[in-house]
């Protein structure tokens, strides 16, 4: 899996590009190389763009693992919008949604278009 970080301090926004196939440890480390980021801010509202992502064999086990690993408190207060269209990805996300709202208070979401995503974030 790959994936790209871009941060707008003026849009006071995240945007994270994931594509390939979905793999749980590269998205921890992809968090990770997030916090590092020299512009991130725990504030910052997020943008995920998962257009180029497909699964692999992930269980809803996994995915519920994952959502408490990558949890950070300083988290709350923020949004958190997936952008995909794949039917598969979707699903998936819908899930992850409704599982991480149970590690803190953020707001997230899943779109079908980057327009939709972002009038969200800026709403």
């Amino acid at each position: 899996m790959e994936s790209r970080i871009a941060i707008s301090v003026s849009e006071n926004r995240i945007t994270v590009a994931l594509s390939g196939e979905f793999d749980p440890l590269a998205v921890k480390e992809t968090v990770a190389e997030l916090l590092r980021h020299p512009d991130y801010r725990a504030n910052m509202d997020a943008l995920y763009d998962l257009r180029g992502l497909y699964l692999g064999a992930i269980s809803t086990e996994q995915l519920q693992t994952l959502s408490f690993e990558i949890f950070d408190p300083s988290w709350d207060g923020t949004k958190f919008a997936m952008v995909t269209d794949d039917d598969d990805v979707y699903g998936l996300s819908r899930v992850y949604t409704a599982v991480a709202s149970e590690s803190g208070d953020q707001q997230r979401a899943v779109f079908r278009s980057i327009e939709a995503a972002v009038a969200w974030l800026d709403s």
